[in-house]
This record gives structure tokens, C-alpha cells and sequence, in this order.
């Protein structure tokens, strides 16, 4: 997954990228460590372009991979697709006023650094697909997830718990809140 900055052709060229996940190292190692498992390659369609000292690669990757909800614990398969839009430059803007605050760094305008005449894509490719998963997995929007008592996955219905509900002792309190408009 490298671009030959020195080939690109005025109009740019598109890439298609269709990559098992064992290729990206970072991705590789959270399958390994079973926080998910990748069931197809990264597919990806991609267009590179080169502006004067600006190389930008804008487009879309997908993957399905296999997860485990975070309410019930049961493995679920997901798609994963997100967009992708890196700028790498060569030489990075030096600021008129370095003593100044006020002027943004190349870091900060979102440039990545190169250095030659390859730049290698594998990093960004890796890092927008981790950016895609989702914050909590969840199976659907509906699960039930686990009785805090017993654990029973309540999407298979109702639990056999027998034990009294309890409520922590830090939270006494707030049984006696009355909200507004909430009658006794």
C-alpha cells in the first residue's frame, strides 16, 4: 500500500485496496488479543491526488468484523465503514511568525509528514479503521443485557432471580429524591 508520489499522474489515480487484517499490525493485534475478529478484508476505494507539496488520499473502507456486545456479552457480526480523508506534505509550512501563538502548526492543520518519494498508507488505512468501531458494541439498540443478580441474559427472557433487590447503600439517598411533576 505505497504511493509512488513521483508517478502520480496530474488527475490523481484511484486505488482499490482489498487487504486481510493480518496486514495492518495494529489490527492484527487487537484480533489476537480477541477484542474482535475481522471476517473479511479491508476493502477500500481510494483517490490520490498531488497539489504542489500535497499528496491527498480521500475515500471510503469497509470491513465486517465480529464483536461482543457490551450489554449481553454475545458475539454479534457488524459492518464497519467509514470515510477517509489524509493530507501528507513533504514540507511543512514554516509559521511568518514563529514567536506567535496564533498560527496553527502543520500538526495541527491535520498534515502527516514524508520524507522520499514513497509515502506508505497502511498507518492511516489502520487508523481510521479503528476510528469506525463502535464506542460500546451492542448487538441492537433493544438488548436487554445481563441481570445485575444473576447474570441471566434477559433477551431470553425473564430471569429466575430470586434474590431481593438491593440497592447500595451510597445511593440510600436518593430514593427520597422527588423530582419535579413526579407525584408520590
Amino acid at each position: 500500500m505505497r504511493i509512488h508520489v513521483d508517478r502520480l499522474p496530474p488527475e490523481g489515480i484511484e486505488l482499490e485496496i482489498d487487504a486481510p487484517a493480518k496486514q495492518f499490525p495494529v489490527l492484527l493485534e487487537m484480533q489476537t488479543q480477541g477484542a474482535c475478529r475481522f471476517l473479511d478484508p479491508i476493502r477500500g476505494q481510494l483517490k490520490i491526488r498531488k497539489v504542489a507539496d500535497l499528496v491527498t488520499v480521500t475515500g471510503t473502507l469497509s470491513t465486517r468484523v465480529r464483536l461482543a456486545c457490551d450489554r449481553c456479552l454475545q458475539h454479534y457480526e457488524t459492518m464497519l465503514k467509514d470515510q477517509l480523508a489524509v493530507s501528507y506534505t513533504s514540507q511543512f509550512p514554516q509559521p511568518a511568525h514563529p514567536e506567535e501563538e496564533t498560527e496553527l502548526s502543520a500538526e495541527e492543520l491535520g498534515l502527516i509528514p514524508f520524507q522520499g518519494e514513497v509515502i506508505e498508507l497502511r498507518d492511516a488505512i489502520q487508523e481510521q479503521v479503528i476510528l469506525s468501531f463502535p464506542v460500546h458494541p451492542v448487538c441492537s439498540q433493544d438488548c436487554r443485557g445481563l441481570c445485575p443478580r444473576c447474570g441471566e441474559d434477559l433477551n431470553r427472557g425473564a430471569c429466575r432471580c430470586k434474590a431481593p433487590e438491593t440497592l447500595d447503600p451510597r445511593l440510600a439517598a436518593l430514593r427520597e429524591l422527588k423530582l419535579p411533576g413526579q407525584s408520590d
